[in-house]
C-alpha cells in the first residue's frame, strides 16, 4: 500500500499545454512525432542552404561581362545547379558526387579492373566496408569537382576581374561548394527526409520550374485569353501523369513464405518442401526505386552530348540535332532510359536474389513447393528479372509519357509546363511519404509499448497488494494458532466468593492447569 501511495504522489500532472498540444495530435498524427518534426525541419535547413549558395557570387568574377552560357545555364536548372546567379558557389551541384557513386559502381563491372573484388568485398563487409566505401567516394567526389571546377573556371576566364590565379583560385572555390552539397547530401539520411542527392535535385527542381511556370503564365497571358477546356484538358492530363507513378510506384507481386518450425531442412536439399507454419509473402515492387531511374537517365541522357563532343564535335551536334529534337525527344529519351535500366537491373539482380535467397535461410522461411538454397535462388532471380523488366516499361512510358504531354500543352496553352520535373518532383514526395509512414508508425509502436508497460506496472502493484493482503492475514492466522497450541488447555473456573474477598463484582476468577489425569475432563 506504502508502494501504491508512494507512485501515486510522485506521478507528474499533466500540464496545460499538453492538454492543448492533443487534440492537435489526434488531428494531425504527424505532430506527435518528435523525430519527424526534427527531420523535417533538418530538411528544410538542408533545402534553404542549397537554395542559398546559389546567390553567392563566384569572387574575382564581373558577372556583367559573362558570355552567354546557355548549355551550361540549362544543365544548372535540371540538375541540381538550381536557377540563381550565373556564376555562383554551387554551379557544380552534385554532380560530381553522382559521377563518384557511379564510378565506383562502374569498376565493379569491369572485369580487367584490379579493384574489383577489393570493392565486392567491401560492399560485403558490412558497416566497416561501407564506411571505406564512403571514403573512396569522397576522393572521388574531391577529384571530380576540382576537374568540373577547371573546366568551369576555364570558360570564365574573360570575366575576370584579376586574371593572376583566376583559374586556380575559382577551381578550388567551385569544388569547396561542391563539397558543401555532398556533406549536406551524406547526413541527410540522418538528419532530414528522403535521399539526400534526391533533396537537393528536388530542390533546385522546383526552383527552376518555378520560373519555368512563371515564365509559361507570361506566354500565356500575352497571347490572349485561352478556352476553358484547354486549361482543363491540360490540368487533367497533368493530374493523370502524376495518378500514374503514383500507382505503378506501388505495384507489387507478393510471392508467399512459409516459415518451417517443427524441423529443420539442409539447404539445397532435392525435393524438401515446406512444412506448416506461419505464412506470409515476399513482396517484389516492378519500381522500387521509384522515379530515381528517371532523373539518372535524364543526367545521362543529357550528358551524352557532352561525353560524345569530347571524342567527335561533328558526331556531337549530329547527335543533339537528330536524337534530341523535339519530335524524336519523347523516343529516343524513353529508350535510352528503358536501356540504362534495364543493364542496371541486369546487373543488380543476381545479387539481389542471392542475399534474398540468404535471408530466408537464415529465417528458415521458404516459397511453396521449391527447396531451400539454389532452387529457391533461381526462382527469385527469374521472378526480380520478370518483375523488373516491367518496372522498366513503366518508368520508360512515363518518360515518354511527360514529353508527349508537354508538346500537348504546347499545342493546347502556348507552352510547356515541365512535365518531367512535375513527375521527378512527384517520385520524391512518394519516397519521402514512405519513410513519413514509417515513422509514423514507428510512433504508434511507442504508444503502445508504453501503453503496455504502464498496463504491466498496474498489474504488478495489484499483484503485490494482493500479496501483502494475504501475508498480513497469514500472520494473523499464524499468531491466533500459535496460542491454541502452546502448553496443556487451561481450565477456568469462576466461583462465586464473598465480595470482601476479591472486589470482582461478587466474582472471583481461579485459573489452574490441571494435571494430566484431569486432561480430558
Amino acid at each position: 500500500m506504502r508502494r501504491l501511495v508512494l507512485s501515486a504522489a510522485t506521478a507528474k500532472a499533466p500540464e496545460a499545454g499538453d492538454n492543448l498540444w492533443r487534440p492537435l495530435v489526434h488531428t494531425m498524427p504527424v505532430l506527435g512525432s518528435k523525430e519527424l518534426l526534427r527531420r523535417a525541419a533538418g530538411s528544410l535547413l538542408f533545402m534553404l542552404v542549397a537554395r542559398l549558395g546559389t546567390f553567392i557570387p563566384i569572387p574575382n568574377v564581373d558577372l556583367s561581362a559573362l558570355p552567354d552560357m546557355q548549355p551550361w545555364r540549362n544543365m544548372n536548372d535540371m540538375f541540381s545547379r538550381s536557377a540563381g546567379l550565373p556564376a555562383n558557389l554551387f554551379e557544380l551541384g552534385v554532380g560530381p558526387l553522382i559521377n563518384a557513386s557511379w564510378t565506383l559502381s562502374g569498376l565493379t563491372l569491369i572485369e580487367q579492373c584490379g579493384g574489383r573484388l577489393h570493392i565486392k568485398e567491401l560492399m560485403q563487409g558490412g558497416w566497416e566496408g561501407q564506411s571505406t566505401l564512403e571514403l573512396y567516394v569522397k576522393y572521388m567526389t574531391v577529384g571530380y569537382a576540382a576537374l568540373y571546377g577547371a573546366q568551369r573556371a576555364m570558360t570564365l576566364v574573360q570575366a575576370a576581374i584579376v586574371p593572376a590565379n583566376f583559374v586556380w583560385n575559382t577551381m578550388w572555390t567551385l569544388a569547396a561548394g561542391a563539397m558543401v552539397l555532398s556533406f549536406i547530401a551524406d547526413h541527410t539520411e540522418k538528419w532530414a527526409l528522403g535521399d539526400g542527392t534526391s533533396l537537393l535535385i528536388a530542390s533546385s527542381i522546383m526552383s527552376s520550374h518555378t520560373q519555368q511556370l512563371q515564365g509559361a503564365v507570361r506566354v500565356i497571358e500575352a497571347a490572349g485569353p485561352l478556352a476553358w477546356w484547354r486549361v482543363l484538358t491540360a490540368v487533367a492530363g497533368i493530374v493523370a501523369l502524376v495518378f500514374a507513378a503514383a500507382f505503378l510506384t506501388h505495384v507489387e507481386r507478393r510471392h508467399p513464405l512459409v516459415y518451417y518450425k517443427s524441423r529443420r531442412f539442409q539447404v539445397g536439399a532435392p525435393g524438401v518442401g515446406p512444412g506448416e507454419g506461419a505464412s506470409s509473402y515476399l513482396p517484389m515492387r516492378i519500381m522500387p526505386s521509384g522515379m530515381q531511374p528517371l532523373l539518372m537517365g535524364s543526367f545521362a541522357f543529357h550528358l551524352l552530348p557532352s561525353a560524345v563532343g569530347m571524342i567527335s564535335p561533328a558526331l556531337a551536334s549530329a547527335l543533339v540535332a537528330r536524337a534530341m529534337s523535339p519530335a524524336a525527344m519523347p523516343w529516343t529519351f524513353s529508350g535510352f532510359v528503358l536501356l540504362t535500366e534495364g543493364l542496371g537491373v541486369v546487373a543488380s539482380a543476381p545479387k539481389l536474389a542471392h542475399e534474398t535467397a540468404e535471408w530466408m535461410t537464415a529465417v528458415e522461411a521458404g516459397i511453396k513447393g521449391l527447396s531451400p538454397g539454389a532452387e529457391t535462388e533461381a526462382f527469385l532471380l527469374q521472378q526480380q528479372r520478370l518483375t523488373r523488366f516491367w518496372g522498366c516499361l513503366a518508368i520508360a512510358a512515363l518518360a515518354a509519357a511527360s514529353h508527349l504531354l508537354d508538346s500537348a500543352c504546347q499545342s493546347l496553352l502556348g507552352a510547356p509546363l515541365g512535365c518531367q520535373s512535375i513527375l521527378l518532383l512527384a517520385g520524391f514526395l512518394l519516397s519521402v511519404e514512405r519513410q513519413v509512414l514509417s515513422l509514423l508508425q514507428k510512433q504508434k509502436l511507442e504508444r503502445m509499448l508504453n501503453q503496455a508497460a504502464k498496463q504491466l506496472q498496474e498489474d504488478t502493484q495489484r499483484r503485490q497488494s494482493l500479496a501483502e493482503k494475504r501475508r498480513s492475514a497469514q500472520h494473523v492466522q499464524i499468531s491466533a494458532d500459535s496460542f491454541r497450541s502452546v502448553g496443556p488447555p487451561i481450565e477456568i473456573n469462576m466461583l462465586a466468593l464473598p465480595s470482601p474477598q476479591r472486589n470482582c463484582g461478587g466474582w472471583a476468577v481461579r485459573c489452574e492447569q490441571p494435571s494430566d489425569n484431569h486432561m480430558h475432563r
